[in-house]
């Protein structure tokens, strides 16, 4: 047999449209996709950099850095997942052809949302007597701004 031959033009034309269709969405998914990846990845870069700095300023700076990023984290966390309602909420308004339920529910989403906010400035202005309370500090880490910093080293000298 000889296998010079081209095959079939109608499978040759079903294996373009196949091939056109493939690399279509494969633009679309990465043009999607790279702006997101690029936005993690300067995410974690800037977790490494605030990690170098840190540990430039020695360990109890860097656990102090740690403890207030899992601090902000887990607020932040909460309150995105309090949040998250609103889009199923909007999605079944219009689903249901109830668009003038939409903006009413947009609107009290975003007064959850500042209400939200003003608690977690709140919670996180406040972290500092909280941690104090938990663990005492050292006079020589009294003073503004420096119970922070000074937290990690009371938190490991603390009796347990």
């Amino acid at each position: 047999m000889d296998d010079s031959r081209s095959p079939h033009p109608a499978l040759s034309r079903k294996r373009e449209k196949v091939h056109t269709e493939i690399t279509g969405e494969l633009k679309a998914t990465l043009g999607i996709a790279l702006p997101l990846a690029g936005a993690q990845l300067s995410q974690v870069l800037m977790g490494f950099i605030s990690a170098a700095m840190m540990g430039r300023l020695g360990g109890d700076a860097f656990a102090a850095g740690g403890l207030g990023a899992a601090l902000y984290f887990t607020i932040v966390l909460v309150f995105q997942g309090l949040l998250t309602a609103v889009g199923p909420l909007v999605a079944h308004a219009r689903g249901a052809g109830a668009e003038s339920r939409i903006g009413g529910i947009v609107a009290h989403g975003m007064l959850i949302a500042v209400v939200l906010a003003l608690i977690g400035v709140a919670a996180m202005s406040r972290v500092d007597a909280a941690l104090t309370a938990i663990a005492p500090i050292s006079r020589r880490c009294r003073g503004p701004g420096r119970s922070w910093c000074c937290w990690s080293s009371a938190w490991r000298s603390t009796p347990r």
